[in-house]
């Protein structure tokens, strides 16, 4: 039997045919898009399910926001032009923490401030540190010790102003990351050419900073702040001639100061080549306050200090006969005196303003408001600190006129003590901010210890003026007063 040529052809028709289906929609029913049939979205009932008589429906189709746990703590960072190479780690969020929680934690703790506890004096110093920490942005994602140095100091931030119930889980963080950034930086110290660089000295002063966030090592506080001292040092002042490099030479320059006056030595920074360092900053080197170009001309003075008391003491302890010594002692002195007033002559008040902007007199200096002019009462009072020093230095030193600068002296003793209480931070009747607290304590000691033996120092300043008077010469002052004095400040 012949088969029928029409039946042939559909069997051969069934077999080319292709299924195609509609094309991909997140908007139709499900059971269209199950089916993989094209929905013409009838709502509530499409109208192929009407024809088959099935339970159509429709899903959400919004999209869904995942919520985070991000802290937004500062708007979007400022774009800076595109880097040489191609970052490999994003630090914005890290680099926020370091600006914004910097002042927070200084401000945490609202209790006194004993003598012993350097780690506070050395956070409200850190507090100054913004000259750089704004420089780190661009710098971030091309050297890694660095990163993890930004990352460490950001996680010891989150820790010391989390609650109880995170501190624990934030404290390991931070340690973790702490003694990364350790490991890759031991390296770079010991590298002839890693040791040169900004980042290295950067990441070494960040991880100073960490150390006063924990409070667990004072020796390793200590060897960090001397490691970022060496590091100035071995750079030379050569390498501090951008932008970034100042800022890093300012935010450490206090304390290697400070580390030279404790430890009884001259400061690096005294020499000629260091002073014409500060000499060379510009107000646009300066960063984001209009107070930095005085207080970076005070940083330049107050690096000779430590050299003049080690020298004072050196000679009182074992060389009173040298003459030649006390009179090249003496003229230093005199010009440190001169240089100290003209600078107070030219900022004081621009920096200290004992008025209100009402008009009334100033009582409190609100916090945020230590960088701005008319509220630094912390860099007059750390002038007026050396200054006392350099006065007590010439008087024992028999320089001429002693008695007008012993007078002089302890008048600004008598008004820096003005209501001063240890437990409010008060100088000449102000409270300051605890970003201002160790200078003022500082600095209320020194005008404590002036006014101490201050008849006896009065006594031989104006035996001295009489024997220059009479045509003699003058004479050492006693050098139980002295060292006396020396040890107390």
């Amino acid at each position: 039997m012949a088969a029928d040529p029409g039946r042939i052809n559909q069997k051969q028709a069934q077999k080319l045919r292709i299924k195609r289906f509609a094309p991909k929609t997140r908007s139709g029913c499900v059971i269209c898009r199950e089916r993989r049939v094209k929905c013409d979205e009838s709502k509530p009932s499409c109208n192929r399910c009407n024809a088959a008589s099935r339970t159509c429906k429709y899903e959400d189709t919004k999209r869904k926001f995942r919520r985070t746990n991000v802290l937004l703590i500062a708007p979007s960072p400022v774009v800076f032009a595109t880097p040489t190479a191609i970052p490999q780690f994003s630090a914005s969020m890290e680099i926020r923490d370091l600006i914004h929680l910097i002042p927070r934690v200084v401000s945490k703790d609202n209790r006194p401030m004993g003598r012993g506890e350097c780690y506070d004096k050395m956070l409200s110093f850190c507090q100054r540190l913004e000259a750089f920490i704004f420089e780190l942005p661009m710098r971030s994602g091309h050297v890694a010790v660095l990163d993890s140095a930004v990352a460490c100091v950001a996680a010891g931030l989150r820790w010391r102003v989390a609650t109880r119930a995170q501190e624990t889980a934030l404290e390991r963080i931070a340690l973790g990351l702490y003694g990364d950034t350790l490991k890759q930086l031991q390296p770079a110290l010991v590298d002839a050419k890693e040791s040169l660089s900004s980042d290295t000295l950067c990441a070494t002063q960040l991880l100073f900073l960490f150390e006063t966030l924990s409070r667990d090592n004072r020796t390793a506080l200590v060897y960090h702040a001397a490691g970022a001292s060496r590091l100035i040092e071995h750079r030379g002042p050569s390498r501090f001639n951008s932008q970034f490099d100042r800022s890093l030479l300012i935010a450490h320059a206090p304390i290697s100061i400070m580390e030279s006056f404790f430890n009884e030595k001259h400061s690096t920074l005294e020499s000629e080549s260091w002073q014409s360092v500060f000499r060379a900053f510009s107000p646009k080197d300066f960063g984001f306050s209009p107070i930095d170009e005085p207080l970076v001309s005070s940083l330049a003075m107050r690096s000779a200090c430590p050299g003049l008391i080690c020298d004072w003491k050196h000679l009182f302890n074992k060389h009173m006969d040298d003459d030649l010594k006390r009179k090249s002692l003496l003229t230093r002195t005199g010009k440190y005196i001169k240089k100290t007033n003209q600078w107070l002559t030219r900022w004081r008040d621009y920096l200290f303003n004992p008025q209100a902007d009402d008009g009334t007199k100033l009582t409190e200096i609100r916090p945020g408001e230590d960088r701005h002019p008319g509220r630094c009462i912390d860099g007059v009072l750390l002038q007026e600190f050396n200054l006392l020093m350099a006065i007590r230095m010439y008087v024992s030193l028999g320089g001429p006129e002693s008695t007008a600068l012993e007078l002089k002296g302890q008048q600004i003793a008598r008004e820096t003590l003005v209501g001063h209480k240890l437990e409010n931070r008060t100088c000449y009747g102000v409270v300051g901010n605890l970003a201002q607290h160790s200078a003022m304590e500082i600095c209320a000691n020194a005008a404590g210890c002036f006014q101490g033996d201050a008849d006896a120092w009065l006594e031989t300043a104006r035996s001295n003026d009489l024997r220059a008077k009479e045509g003699l010469p003058t004479e050492l002052a006693p050098a139980n007063i002295v060292l006396e004095y020396i040890s107390n400040i």
